[in-house]
């Protein structure tokens, strides 16, 4: 027998070093640029994920004149009151104040905005009732946010319709006390809770301003709870009510 011992056989590779090219030496917004080894700058295409910066948006600025809501800037300028309240970052507890400046997305002129005569095919919302209020909409109520206002009142205080409509609900609920609702027929519905009584049943149309309920008390407190609803949806009542 005859044995054979292969040499062993040793390879050696030599590589580059890879350290220029984890090297970013620029990160301009758009594009970054790599080091070569050879020192030759390599363009990287344009980041995806970089968002484009929003265009000049179209407007004017609106002056808040006595008496003015933001409801009714709105329908003045037919945009969506939404679209001024966001624009504006308007807070949920604000009134806007004579004089103050609102940018009217979409605008191209300034337009009067009358406050002496109903809003055509609408009706200004008005006060149920006078008081302070104690809270305010998106106000934490233990565990739940607040859809709605708190009006402090006295006990046995007549309430008012805010708009005319029809009752669709006046009732006993738990937690509500009596609570009357009311449809104004255009896509705004307006609820009253907290009540001592209800002074209207389903199916009555009720006039704006026409007692509905009277002022119950809940934790010590008499107060009205009051909501205003935009196809289905709480809205702030702030926003459409005129400044006290």
């Amino acid at each position: 027998m005859v044995e054979f011992q292969l040499p062993k056989l040793i390879t050696r590779v030599r590589f580059p070093s890879l350290a220029p090219f984890l090297m970013v030496v620029l990160l301009a917004p758009g594009c970054a640029v790599v080091q070569s080894p050879s020192d030759e700058p390599i363009a990287l295409p344009p980041r995806q994920d970089q968002p484009k910066p929003p265009a000049p948006q179209k407007g004017i600025y609106h002056k808040v004149g006595k008496g003015e809501t933001i409801w009714r800037i709105a329908n003045a300028y037919h945009v969506k009151i939404d679209d001024i309240i966001k624009i504006n970052n308007i807070p949920n507890v604000a009134h806007i104040e004579e004089n103050q400046l609102l940018f009217i997305p979409g605008a191209g002129s300034s337009v009067a905005v009358p406050v002496d005569e109903p809003i055509p095919q609408e009706k200004d919302f008005i006060w149920p009732l006078q008081g302070r209020v104690l809270f305010y909409f998106g106000d934490r109520k233990g565990s739940y946010l607040s859809k709605g206002i708190g009006i402090e009142a006295a006990e046995g205080q007549d309430v008012a319709a805010a708009r005319s409509g029809r009752v669709v609900f006046s009732d006993f609920l738990g937690g509500y006390g009596h609570m009357v609702i009311l449809d104004h027929l255009d896509g705004f519905l307006s609820i009253y809770s907290q009540n001592q009584e209800s002074l209207v049943k389903v199916g009555d149309r009720v006039s704006q301003g026409q007692p509905i309920s009277r002022v119950g008390k809940n934790g010590g407190n008499s107060f009205l709870h009051f909501e205003i609803r935009k196809n289905a949806s709480a809205d702030n009542p702030m926003y459409y009510l005129p400044r006290e």
